[in-house]
C-alpha cells in the first residue's frame, strides 16, 4: 500500500482547539473519584494492618518515643491516680499505659502509640476537677483501645508511600498535610 499525503483541513489540527468544559469536568471528576477510591483502599489496608499488630509489638515498635514520665508537675500528681482508677475499672487493651508531660503552649492531650498518654502543662492547669481530668484521660484511653493511634500512623505511612510512588514525595508536603488533617 502506497502512502499518499493529503492536505489537512482546517479542523484536523486538534492541538489548537478551544478548551472543552465537559472534558475538564470529566477529568476532574475522574481524578476525584480515583483519589477517593485510593483513600478508602489505603485507609482500609492501614486499619487491617493496625488490627494485626500485637500489643507487645506495638510497645516494642514505639519504645523510642521520649516522654517525661518523671515530671513533678502538680497536675501530673493529680492525673496519675485518676488514670490508675480508670485502668482498674475500664476495659482497655493491655498496654503499659504511661503518662508523659509534653511541653507545648496550648492545652492538649493525645494518645501516642505504645501506650503513652501525653498531657501538656497548660491542660493540667486548665482542668481543675477530677471529673474533667477523668474525661480527658478516658478519651485518650479510648484512642488506645480502638487503635486510632496505630491506624493514623499506618495511613500516614501508606500515603507517604503512595505519594513517593507517583513522584510527589518532595512536593506533596501540603497535600500530605491535608490528607493527615482529613
Amino acid at each position: 500500500m502506497k502512502f499518499v499525503p493529503r492536505p489537512l483541513e482546517e479542523t484536523a489540527d486538534i492541538s489548537r482547539s478551544r478548551p472543552n468544559i465537559r472534558t475538564f469536568l470529566s477529568g476532574a471528576f475522574s481524578a476525584i473519584l480515583f483519589i477517593g477510591a485510593l483513600w478508602l483502599v489505603l485507609g482500609f489496608s492501614a486499619d487491617l494492618a493496625a488490627g494485626a499488630i500485637s500489643d507487645k509489638t506495638e510497645v516494642a515498635l514505639f519504645a523510642w518515643i521520649p516522654g517525661n514520665e518523671e515530671s513533678s508537675h502538680p497536675g501530673m500528681d493529680r492525673a496519675r491516680p485518676i488514670l490508675d482508677r480508670l485502668l482498674q475499672t475500664g476495659e482497655v487493651r493491655p498496654l503499659p499505659i504511661r503518662l508523659a508531660l509534653w511541653d507545648m503552649g496550648m492545652p492538649n492531650a493525645f494518645a501516642i502509640p505504645g501506650g503513652w498518654v501525653g498531657l501538656t502543662p497548660s491542660l493540667l492547669e486548665e482542668v481543675e476537677s477530677e471529673a474533667g481530668m477523668a474525661f480527658v484521660l478516658a478519651h485518650e484511653l479510648g484512642h488506645h483501645h480502638y487503635r486510632h493511634t496505630l491506624k493514623g500512623v499506618g495511613r500516614g505511612l501508606l500515603w507517604t508511600f503512595a505519594l513517593a510512588v507517583v513522584g510527589a514525595s518532595g512536593t506533596g508536603d501540603s497535600l500530605a498535610a491535608g490528607l493527615n488533617l482529613a
